[in-house]
């Protein structure tokens, strides 16, 4: 049996690609994303603990070391100037998986369209074959009843 054409099945086959393409860039801005998130958890930590060693500095009865205050004072603030700018590549790169996933998104529902139309493609093919298969048989057993008439007509 001839099997079926499908006129737009290399445009199906772009759009299949084009679908894992999408997944792929958006798995890999997604472990873009957890790695910076990760990153930024870990400064807060950092800056956190430094703010922690600091009361610890400063509570009474211990020697105030002036030097690491301050040094300890500088750290903190560079650190929060990175979590500051961490925070909006966090946010950037959370846009940009957004956009991502909508864009896989289109992707498959114009993928899925083409698909569809290939269903009733072979819909209709199939129809078109049984159509074929019903004369044929239809012919085959106008053919035998002509046959039995005539072996009926000799005897």
């Amino acid at each position: 049996m001839k099997k079926p054409r499908f006129s737009l099945q290399k445009i199906l086959d772009i759009k299949e690609m084009m679908v894992e393409t999408h997944a792929v860039e958006l798995e890999k801005s997604k472990q873009e994303l957890n790695g910076k998130r990760d990153e930024l958890e870990s400064m807060q930590v950092n800056k956190d603990q430094t703010l922690a060693g600091n009361e610890t500095i400063q509570r009474p009865g211990s020697s105030l070391n002036p030097m690491s205050l301050q040094l300890s004072r500088d750290y903190v603030i560079q650190l929060s100037t990175r979590i500051e700018n961490q925070e909006k590549t966090v946010a950037e790169s959370t846009s940009r998986v957004t956009d991502q996933h909508q864009a896989l998104i289109k992707a498959n529902q114009r993928k899925k369209a083409l698909e569809i139309l290939k269903g009733k493609h072979l819909t209709e093919y199939r129809k078109e074959i049984r159509k074929k298969e019903q004369s044929e048989e239809a012919e085959i057993a106008q053919r035998l009843r002509g046959a039995q008439q005539r072996n009926r007509e000799d005897s």
